[in-house]
């Protein structure tokens, strides 16, 4: 055999062994499914927000509900006695979350004459019949007035 023969032979054993290495990579892949198997609960969807107001202004914050399956849940929002500007908003304190939309929203209404200038914090705490999630059962919301 000449050296060329051999080097043919050669790269379709390597191109071979790749592909066949390529082939059962890519089948025995499984797309994981992620599922969460916990007891239901309820968060405030960020743990903070932040605006800048130069005039009245309705800001909406969701509370979530991380479930499996058809839970519904009711609760409350309170204002933090920390919160700077609670004189300056006005809202309903109560939601409740339908099981086929996981989340309902409060609609806060910011009266600007009320704020004090430069900024304003408002913190509101999440009460539920489920189980609130720890790391979002509070959400401050910073107000800067302009």
């Amino acid at each position: 055999m000449n050296t060329f023969n051999l080097k043919i032979k050669a790269f379709f054993k390597a191109f071979t062994a790749i592909a066949a290495v390529l082939l059962f990579t890519l089948s025995s892949c499984t797309k994981e499914q992620k599922k969460y198997d916990g007891n239901a609960q309820v968060a405030f969807e960020l743990s903070s927000y932040s605006y800048t107001l130069t005039g009245n202004k309705t800001i909406t914050v969701p509370v979530q509900l991380i479930a499996e399956g058809y839970v519904a849940a009711t609760g409350t929002v309170t204002t933090n006695t920390k919160s700077t500007c609670a004189n300056a908003v006005s809202y309903n304190g109560t939601y409740s979350i339908d099981p086929a939309t996981f989340a309902a929203k409060i609609e806060i209404a910011v009266d600007y004459a009320q704020l004090a200038t430069g900024k304003n914090t408002l913190i509101l705490d999440l009460t539920s019949n489920v189980k609130v999630a720890a790391n979002y059962k509070t959400t401050t919301i910073t107000l800067t007035k302009k």
